[in-house]
C-alpha cells in the first residue's frame, strides 16, 4: 500500500493551480484511470500501520532512542515534538514544525521543563532537537496517536489519541500545555512576535517491550519495509511521497509536479494507493484494464494526469 498524502486537494481550484502546465504523465494516468475506487476516512498512520503489518502505535520511539545512544532493554519510548498550533473558530491546527523559528536553546529550556514537569509521573524527557524530544516511559501504553507530519493543517480534536490509555495522555499534553502558557520561553517569542509554542505532541508509543538486539533489529526491519526512502534521522520522516504534502503546504508547485515523476515506479509497482490531503480521501486499488476499455484505449486520446486526477477528485 502506497501513501500520498498531499496528492490530491479536494479543493478544485488548489488542484487547478497545481496541475497548471503539468506534463501529461499517460504512463501515469493510465493505471489510475482503471483503478477502482473507494473514499476512505481512515487516517494516514493507520493506514501506515496496514502497511507494516503493525498492531498498535508506530515503533520510532524505540527506533530514535537506539540511534540516539539509549538502552532499550525493557523500556518504553515515545517522541514528543513542539508545536504551534493556530486557533480556529472551533478547534486549533497545528503548523509545520520547520516554519515556527524554534531555536535549540528554547526548545532544550522547554524540554527540560516539561522533565521537570512529568517526572512525577515517571516519565523522562531528552532533547534530540529543535523539533523533537525522547520520550521514555515507566510502562507500556495502550495508546495510538498521529504522526505530526499526518497532522499539519488538519483539525487537532480529530487527531486525539485513541485506545484505552488516551485518557492519561490528554492529561499529560493537556498540563505540558499549561505549562507552555506562561513559560518564559513563549514570552519572548510573543515580544519578538513569534508564534508561541502551545502543544507538546507525544507519538511512537512502542507497542511491545524491546528485550535485546534481536528484536530491536526485528522491529527496525518491519518498519523499513514501509519505505525504501526512510533513513536513520532523528525526525523519522513518513513512508511514500510525503513530498506532495510538503509542497502542497508550501505553496510549491514545481515540487509538487516532480513528486509525481519521482513517484512514478513506485506507483506503477503498487496495487492500492491512498490518495487525498484531508478527510475523506480516497483508496485506489490498480488493476489491468479489461478487454473492451483496451479496445476502446486504441480510438481514444491519451489520458493525462490532470483530466485523471481532476475525475478522481470527484469521489471525494
Amino acid at each position: 500500500m502506497l501513501l500520498l498524502p498531499g496528492s490530491l486537494p479536494t479543493d478544485r481550484a488548489t488542484l487547478s493551480a497545481l496541475c497548471e502546465g503539468m506534463s501529461a504523465h499517460t504512463t501515469l494516468a493510465k493505471p489510475l484511470m482503471h483503478a477502482s475506487v473507494e473514499p476512505c476516512d481512515g487516517s494516514w498512520s493507520d493506514y501506515e500501520r496496514l502497511a507494516a503489518g503493525i498492531q498498535g502505535d508506530l515503533t520510532d520511539g524505540q527506533q530514535l532512542a537506539t540511534r540516539t545512544g539509549v538502552s532499550t532493554h525493557d523500556k518504553y519510548f515515545a517522541i514528543a515534538t513542539p508545536l504551534h498550533a493556530a486557533l480556529g473558530l472551533s478547534d486549533l491546527t497545528p503548523m509545520e514544525p520547520e516554519s515556527i523559528g524554534l531555536s535549540e536553546d528554547a526548545s532544550r529550556a522547554l524540554c527540560e521543563a516539561a522533565h521537570a514537569l512529568l517526572t512525577q509521573d515517571g516519565i523522562a524527557f531528552q532533547f534530540v532537537n529543535a523539533t523533537t524530544w525522547l520520550i521514555e516511559l515507566p510502562a507500556q501504553l495502550d495508546v495510538i496517536t498521529e504522526r505530526p507530519d499526518w497532522i499539519i493543517g488538519e483539525a487537532l480534536r480529530q487527531n486525539f489519541p485513541r485506545g484505552s490509555d488516551a485518557r492519561k495522555l490528554e492529561r499529560w499534553m493537556n498540563e505540558l500545555q499549561m505549562l507552555l502558557h506562561a513559560h518564559p520561553v513563549n514570552e519572548a517569542r510573543a515580544a519578538s512576535r513569534l508564534p508561541a509554542i502551545n502543544v507538546v505532541w507525544m507519538w511512537a508509543f512502542g507497542s511491545h517491550p524491546l528485550t535485546g538486539g534481536e528484536g530491536l533489529a526485528e522491529r527496525m526491519a518491519v518498519t523499513q519495509k514501509t519505505s525504501a526512502s526512510r533513513t536513520p534521522s532523528p525526525q523519522p520522516s513518513p513512508p511514500g511521497g510525503g513530498g506532495f504534502l510538503r509542497a502542497l503546504r508550501m505553496g510549491d508547485i514545481a515540487l509538487w509536479q516532480r513528486m509525481w515523476g519521482e513517484c512514478e515506479s513506485n506507483i506503477l509497482q503498487s496495487t492500492e494507493i491512498i490518495l487525498g490531503d484531508s478527510r475523506p480521501r480516497l483508496h485506489l486499488r490498480l488493476r489491468a484494464p479489461l478487454l473492451a476499455q483496451k479496445i476502446s484505449s486504441l480510438f481514444a486520446k491519451n489520458p493525462t494526469l490532470t483530466k485523471t486526477l481532476d475525475d478522481l477528485r470527484k469521489h471525494l
